[in-house]
């Protein structure tokens, strides 16, 4: 958290940022946490107020310059609408009642029974297409790529290039 801080003091934010630990220790809290204190309209010193109408979307997982991108299982054979955004609202209800949510719970959560989920090429276009628009409220667009690991090659190739030459006040957390 004080990196993060010293970071975003300096105006030193990396666009593309890696958030790694052991399961269960809290990699997503804290990119939310991040995500809420980037957002927050009247920051306090070294966190976010929690009162702003920012906050108040951030605390329920709908600020509109937000996107988290997770792994869902292929249903379809042809997927023209990226998973990760139109099955949102599980996902939301799943964090929300466990911030520390792992990919073994998520996997039983959605019910497929021994199949794997993965971040495809369907969600790659959809942050590609989301990177190219502009910040809706914050200054920022922000992007947690939740379970990166689970990104299938053709995916991760497609997702290289905005990684590599992000739009301005973009950023990614893995």
């Amino acid at each position: 958290k004080n990196l993060i801080l010293k970071e975003f003091v300096s105006n030193k934010v990396p666009h593309g940022q890696l958030f790694v630990g052991p399961e269960g220790s809290g990699q997503l809290p804290m990119a939310l946490a991040f995500a809420t204190y980037l957002f927050c309209l009247n920051r306090l010193d070294g966190d976010a107020c929690g009162k702003c109408n920012s906050c108040a979307k951030m605390l329920k997982i709908n600020h509109p310059d937000l996107h988290i991108f997770y792994p869902t299982i292929k249903t379809e054979a042809i997927e023209k609408v990226s998973k990760s955004k139109r099955c949102f609202p599980d996902f939301q209800k799943s964090i929300l009642t466990n911030p520390y949510l792992n990919l073994s719970d998520w996997s039983r959560a959605l019910g497929e029974g021994n199949k794997s989920g993965s971040i495809r090429v369907r969600d790659v276009i959809e942050i590609i297409n989301i990177s190219n628009l502009r910040s809706y409220e914050g200054n920022y667009k922000l992007f947690i790529i939740w379970c990166a690991n689970t990104i299938n090659e053709a995916a991760s190739n497609k997702l290289l290039k905005i990684i590599e030459e992000p739009k301005p006040n973009t950023i990614f957390i893995f």
